[in-house]
């Protein structure tokens, strides 16, 4: 049912919802305010040309509204010729149980039926979109959203592009061995553990091996840390790229015209100082800012807009934010409790017992491990976006994504930690953004035969919907 319908000059917002379909296989699963699924379509009132694509948003954690989705992904996607389907997650926004607190889920099986609902859920809205004339289709989803949208994209019999950013092939790894873990009731679970025994001995056994002998990968543990042999690389690079600069040079620049060389050290004439000379006024107002003279003797630097174009070219601002500003941030905060006076909300958790770990391992991958689910349709549709630093999504001993996927695409963002990656792509950078546009293309030359590329802020205008 649509709820909503607005016509801007360039654009048609509409918002929907409908009865999960989740509720009927699986009656009193969903509260009354989870049972109902809404949606936002947005969509180009002149389409770029005679196929209308859309793009399926799916949330991640802590998205619980379609305003993020829509200001920093959505509406760059329009200009590209692309629409846009914002999903509301189940258990979040207008879906939250009164009882949940924020993004925390009350119980661990929530999880399981929040995945349930949004495959049904999805494959609603991609069954009334083809109907509508919209075509093709691909999955998008950062995070917990990239993960979901793979499961939606297992499901789907025709072929789909899928998109998954900030995500891996199991859900496991994020609550046993990410920065997630801490999250976990780790003491309820070890208590129902030891109490019921049901699930040592029935549930157990029966999700064991949890993942397909055929997806069985372990990686070996290497001497020295990965990401110590990253950071090294990186400094090399650094130290590669940097212009020498004559040391006697440098000081001269910054030091005071009344002040002297160094004993041992004859006299430097400075272009940058003898310039200031005929003016013999200027240099006295300049001298107690020896600063002042350094920046008047870079003439070269006057154009700002060169400075700026260099400064983007090298991409060095990037990675300094992305690694020591945001992650350095983000460290900082989450260690605010232990370092305040005040006593903390969130005491340290003791440490999980292994058997439980083990158990939680086994049951994830058992229910949310790819490998465990069908074979998308097309392999070859599958673009993943990565952070080379993701401390969330751990990716060591885990089966990697082309391991399931063998024809997908892997793109790695190797100096972005998770947050970071995230927030440089709402700041600056249109990582995602591409990963969508040239898969949707390739979707276009292997299903529909185009030869060029069709989605993209290049393309004009060809038809009017």
């Amino acid at each position: 049912m649509i709820e909503k319908k607005i016509e801007y000059k360039k654009l048609i917002e509409m918002e929907g919802s409908f009865v999960s379909p989740f509720e009927d296989l699986v009656p009193g699963a969903l509260c009354p305010n989870n049972r109902i699924a809404r949606f936002q379509l947005v969509i180009p009132k002149r389409w770029k040309s005679k196929y209308k694509p859309l793009c399926f948003h799916f949330a991640g954690t802590g998205d619980h509204d379609y305003y993020r989705r829509r200001v920093f992904l959505a509406n760059q996607l329009l200009e590209a010729g692309i629409g846009s389907v914002i999903i509301m997650n189940p258990f979040y926004g207008l879906r939250k149980p009164n009882d949940q607190r924020g993004s925390s889920l009350n119980y661990l099986s929530d999880l399981f039926v929040m995945g349930g609902s949004l495959v049904l859920e999805c494959h609603n809205l991609l069954r009334w979109c083809s109907r509508l004339g919209f075509g093709p289709f691909a999955l998008h989803g950062i995070s917990m959203g990239g993960y979901m949208a793979t499961i939606c994209a297992t499901t789907v019999a025709a072929p789909v592009s899928l998109i998954p950013c900030l995500s891996w092939t199991s859900a496991s790894v994020v609550f046993v061995e990410g920065v997630l873990s801490n999250s976990v009731d780790w003491t309820t679970l070890t208590r129902q553990y030891i109490e019921d025994s049901a699930y040592s001995r029935v549930i157990r056994p029966r999700i064991q091996p949890s993942i397909k002998p055929i997806f069985q990968f372990k990686l070996e543990k290497q001497k020295e840390p990965i990401m110590m042999e990253e950071r090294a690389r990186e400094l090399a690079t650094l130290s590669s790229d940097s212009p020498r600069v004559d040391q006697q040079q440098v000081y001269q620049t910054t030091m005071s015209p009344t002040e002297a060389p160094p004993v041992g050290r004859p006299p430097i004439r400075n272009p940058m100082l003898t310039s200031q000379a005929p003016n013999s006024s200027s240099l006295s107002a300049n001298t107690s800012n020896p600063l002042v003279l350094t920046i008047n003797g870079l003439s070269y630097l006057n154009n700002l807009s060169k400075l700026w174009s260099y400064v983007k070219a090298h991409n060095k601002l990037h990675f300094y934010v992305d690694n020591y500003v945001l992650d350095g941030a983000m460290s900082v905060l989450r260690s605010v409790p232990s370092v305040l006076p005040v006593t903390s909300h969130f005491p340290p958790k003791p440490e999980p017992d292994p058997e439980v770990r083990e158990f939680l391992r086994e049951m994830l991958d058992f229910f949310t491990h790819l490998g465990n689910f069908p074979c998308v349709s097309d392999s070859r549709l599958i673009t993943s976006v990565t952070a080379g630093r993701d401390a969330y999504v751990p990716r060591d001993g885990v089966v990697p994504f082309d391991v399931v996927f063998p024809c997908a695409h892997i793109r790695t963002l190797p100096q972005c930690g998770h947050v970071s990656a995230y927030v440089r792509n709402m700041i600056w950078s249109q990582d995602f953004h591409q990963a969508i546009c040239d898969t949707l293309n390739r979707h276009m030359a292997l299903h529909y035969g185009s030869l060029q590329p069709v989605f993209g802020k290049s393309v004009k205008a060809t038809s009017t919907a």
